[in-house]
């Protein structure tokens, strides 16, 4: 049996989807109308009442009769549902074509799917803010059963009311359904469109965009346009994260090793920073083979297993003790050497580490809890509710795209370009040689690395004992 919709006795409108007495109820006018501001109000609008006269009314007759006059087709997704005319006395109009009401018996019963009726009755029940009747073992089953919903909620006019029941259909499933939104984001990202449901394109984006590089040609053929230009302009926006981050890790000068104004800048006093310069190259050989080897932004996911490598820092995260062998291989040096060398590396790591962090490209923007459902892709997509919704999107000519520099440089000039860009260059200065030091000789940068702060009493100390060693 289709719905659980009930019938208002007082209503004013007789609905009739089929011959069964469960497709067959009323409902009031003025509730269609204000709730379709384009189908309805011109279906049962007040020029179309029936003229009843003074028994009709009496009797409690309807206004308007509505009928499911025939069934989905190819021409016609939703079938037509339309208004037949009738008497003063309430009665359908001669004039009429055949009522289904009154087919049962006869062999006009069309032959419609059990799903259309239960889908109308629950549409019929979003404009009384009733729940749906929808049910399924599992929430894949919820899908295949509450996406058909949008094609009649948008022949009805209703769109809006019917995504919103549908949201909170979803939405009680909670973390499964953005598991399941993270497995399957192209999927929900074009429903979500369709429903204008901005919690779950939002979430359905930031999916998009860290899966991009691993989805097929066909893949991205089925996303809506509107959908697919707002995934790229987030996904080059999260690739400019990537590509600033990368430079500043390979334009790094840990502050212990620069020689500013004022700083002993004898042959000796660098030569006494050798070890340094030595973990310094190590460390720059390997991560520019992992960026030659497209271990980062352009990765198949998007460099998640890179930057989670970089988060970690410690001694067996990346570029070990076995890595730094091969160095020294060709490199030979003695064992304390070495050890000083691989301890210089890890206070590399730390401010690397740092630098990851302030990038925050390992954040997670979504709603999913990555710790009960870890993923296998970058989750930190920036999304904007104002700028990021394309149903909503200025027209053309508008500036869509004010969205502020990914990590934003500590000294900012006069723009020459437009706001979406980065100035690398500048990016990179910064990150490598701070900010220059104040007239009065301050510097309040000695405490930092191209504007990351970092713990350098342990590393002074450290870097004070390998220039004795």
């Amino acid at each position: 049996m289709a719905g659980r919709f009930s019938t208002s006795e007082d209503g004013d409108v007789q609905v009739i989807l089929g011959p069964r007495e469960d497709l067959q109820f009323k409902v009031h006018s003025q509730v269609l109308r204000e709730s379709s501001p384009g189908f309805f109000a011109d279906l049962v609008s007040k020029k179309s009442e029936a003229p009843l006269g003074p028994t009709a009314k009496r009797q409690g007759r309807p206004l308007y009769h509505i009928e499911l006059i025939q069934p989905p087709s190819e021409q016609f997704k939703s079938g037509i549902l339309a208004r037949l005319e009738l008497t003063d006395k309430g009665m359908l109009a001669p004039t009429n074509p055949p009522s289904v009401a009154y087919a049962k018996n006869s062999g006009l019963t069309p032959k419609v799917d059990e799903n259309i009726y239960k889908q109308y009755k629950n549409c019929f029940a979003a404009m009384y803010n009733k729940p749906l009747d929808i049910q399924g073992k599992n929430l894949q089953h919820i899908m295949m059963e509450a996406f058909p919903h949008l094609d009649i909620a948008e022949y009805l006019d209703i769109l809006p009311i019917v995504s919103k029941a549908l949201e909170n259909v979803f939405m009680a499933f909670g973390q499964e359904l953005f598991r399941i939104i993270s497995r399957q984001p192209t999927v929900w990202l074009n429903a979500a469109y369709r429903m204008k449901s901005v919690l779950i394109f939002r979430e359905a984006v930031i999916h998009t965009v860290g899966k991009y590089n691993s989805l097929t040609d066909a893949t991205k053929s089925i996303i809506f346009p509107e959908c697919m230009a707002v995934i790229e302009r987030k996904r080059d926006r999260l690739n400019m994260r990537g590509k600033v981050l990368e430079a500043r890790i390979i334009s790094l000068y840990p502050r212990q090793i620069q020689r500013r104004a004022g700083d002993n800048s004898q042959r000796q006093a660098y030569s006494a920073d050798v070890m340094f310069w030595v973990a310094l190259g190590f460390f720059r050989h390997w991560f520019g083979q992992a960026i030659v080897n497209d271990k980062s932004y352009r990765a198949p996911d998007g460099g998640f297993q890179f930057y989670t490598d970089l988060a970690q820092a410690g001694p067996s995260a990346y570029l070990d003790r076995t890595v730094l062998n091969v160095f020294h291989n060709r490199f030979n040096m003695s064992k304390k050497a070495s050890q000083v060398v691989e301890n210089h590396v890890l206070e590399i790591k730390e401010l690397v580490r740092q630098s990851l962090v302030e990038a925050e490209l390992l954040s997670n923007e979504s709603l999913l809890d990555l710790a009960k459902h870890p993923v296998d892709h970058l989750t930190s997509c920036k999304f904007d509710n104002e700028k990021d919704i394309p149903w909503a999107l200025p027209t053309a000519g508008d500036n869509i795209d004010q969205d502020q520099d990914p990590i934003p440089t500590r000294k900012r000039s006069a723009p020459s370009r437009a706001s979406s860009e980065v100035d690398m260059e500048e990016v990179i200065e910064n990150t490598m040689f701070g900010e220059p030091e104040k007239e009065d000789g301050s510097d309040d940068d000695d405490e930092t690395m191209g504007g990351v702060e970092v713990d350098t009493k342990n590393s002074d100390a450290s870097h004070k004992r390998s220039r004795k060693e």
